[in-house]
């Protein structure tokens, strides 16, 4: 369920926010940001700063850090044999746009309280290339179709 999108011209941002239903089994919360930006998320979601550790992942360039309370969880979203190499893809051509990914199951400012976030950087590259958008939008839905059956297969566990 998309609950709301934000579009901020000014700062050329893209920022998506999807509430998250049934998710009652899966407490976890997770951040990917910019490695210059973990102060500043720390202060700013507290949960961050408390649960999280960083990790440096492989496959992520290294201006990104993750902040996990469980590295493994936290991979095994990108680890599901249907669509792996299909989310690697969509993640590498858009991870140079990435600003945060973001899942807490705490309540938000929206009140929502598994609420997923997602922010990219729309540099002038991005306007001339459809393409990028439809990338975006296809990562979003492929992360949030993994993020959701993680947590129907942690239920059976």
């Amino acid at each position: 369920m998309l609950s709301s999108i934000f579009i901020s011209s000014e700062k050329d941002r893209l920022t998506f926010e999807i509430a998250l239903d049934n998710m009652n089994e899966l407490a976890t919360i997770f951040c990917v940001c910019r490695k210059k930006d973990v102060k500043h998320m720390n202060k700013t979601y507290g949960d961050l700063k408390n649960i999280t550790k960083p990790y440096q992942l492989d496959f992520m360039a290294d201006s990104l850090t993750t902040l996990a309370e469980d590295k493994e969880l936290f991979l095994s979203i990108f680890d599901f044999k249907e669509n792996k190499n299909m989310l690697m893809n969509l993640y590498h051509s858009i991870e140079s746009n990435l600003d945060i990914i973001y899942f807490t199951d705490r309540k938000t400012y929206s009140n929502e309280r598994f609420s997923l976030f997602f922010s990219f950087d729309l540099n002038s590259k991005c306007y001339n290339n459809q393409g990028k958008f439809e990338e975006i939008l296809k990562f979003i839905h492929l992360f949030v179709d993994n993020l959701s059956q993680l947590k129907q297969s942690s239920t059976v566990i």
